[in-house]
Order: C-alpha cells, then structure tokens, then sequence
C-alpha cells in the first residue's frame, strides 16, 4: 500500500486504468479538510460527488425515504409545502450519538445505493475524472473496495475540532460525530495516500497538485 503524502495518481490503484478514469474515494474525520481538498480536486478537473449533496437530495419529496423519515419522526420536521426541513431535522438527530445511529440507520442504505449507482454510471461513461467520492464514512460502510484507491485528509485532533467549532459553533456535535468515525489512524493504516493538513493550506493545496498533476 502506498501511503506518502504526494505520490502520483498515474500511480495508484490499477496500473490498467488511466489515470483520468479511476475512481476514488476521499475520506477524513470532521475538520480535517476534505470537502476544501475535494473542492480543489474538481477544479482540477476531477468530477466529484458529494456525499452530504446527496445525502440532502435523499430528503426531498421524491425520494424513497421521504416517507420514511416522516413516520420516524413525525410532522415536526416538515416545513413549508411538507418539504423536509434541515434544519429542524438536524437538531433532532445530532441531540447525541445514540440519536445519530438511529438516523443513520434509516439513510446510509439509500446513500450507499446512491453512490455506488454513481460509481457505475462513471465507469461506464466516457466521461475525464477522476471520480472523487466526498464522504465521510467509506472505510465505517465497507466501501473501500468499491474505489481504485481511498484517499485521506489527516489533521491532528486538537486542529480538527478547533477548525469544525468555528464553522459550526457547535462543541457537542464534534464529538457525536468524531465517535461515529473510525479514529483517524485506522484510516491513515488503510489509506491508499494521504493529505497533511497542518493549517497550511498552501501546502495542502500543493500535496493535492501534485497527487493530481503529476
């Protein structure tokens, strides 16, 4: 496994599929910097799905789970028109972790099926990635297998959790959601390549250069 912080993405993954065709998975605990690098990645020519874009599609009235959350938790979480609204739904489920799992219980089958499905659509397009999946849970789902390679974006705890509470303003929910991750090293151990994010958003930006350009 090659696990350095800017190899060549000529060089993970199968060594048959170009490098404008493989798929891979981006990964990292919250405040890491993943959605920065995966923006970064899409200006860079990659195509890049967002697992929290579809996990929000998922909550329209057309999806399958519409009805589903409206019997799980009840008219409360509807807003104008009956349209799910987010907000008041994520203050129901991230109350605590136990509150989270029961969520993610109901969703992740349906987000799994979603990506999975978008996976294949790339693989048998023509279309110039790479494909880069933004999601937070790919090793927690047991999905590494569905990418070329699985890529990681590493910051230490303290930055982390610094970084989410001045997005969100919200302590309690960086802790539900770090205990519903793998610990990090876990993924760095399983990781294909990893990001260094120390705060330097230079040199990150310059890691993901050349793991994309060279």
């Amino acid at each position: 496994m090659k696990n350095t912080a800017t190899p060549s993405l000529r060089d993970v993954g199968p060594p048959e599929i170009p490098p404008r065709r493989k798929v891979l998975g981006l990964t990292g605990n919250p405040g890491a910097g993943k959605s920065t690098v995966a923006a970064w990645m899409h200006e860079m020519g990659a195509v890049v799905v967002s697992g929290d874009a579809e996990g929000h599609r998922l909550l329209r009235r057309d999806s399958p789970l519409y009805e589903a959350l409206v019997a799980e938790y009840g008219p409360g979480i509807l807003g104008p028109k009956n349209r799910i609204d987010r907000n008041a739904l994520r203050r129901i489920v991230t109350k605590s972790a136990a509150d989270l799992r029961r969520y993610n219980r109901l969703i992740h089958p349906f987000l799994i099926e979603t990506i999975l499905d978008r996976i294949e659509q790339f693989r048998k397009s023509r279309k110039t990635g790479p494909l880069v999946v933004d999601a937070a849970l790919i090793f927690e789902w047991q999905m590494a297998d569905a990418y070329d390679a699985v890529l990681v974006v590493s910051a230490p705890r303290a930055e982390r959790q610094k970084r989410f509470e001045a997005m969100r303003n919200a302590e309690s929910l960086f802790e539900i959601l770090e205990a519903a991750q793998w610990p990090e090293p876990e993924k760095i151990q399983r990781a294909d390549v990893v990001f260094q994010n120390d705060g330097d958003l230079a040199g990150l930006r310059s890691q993901v250069e050349a793991f994309m350009n060279s």
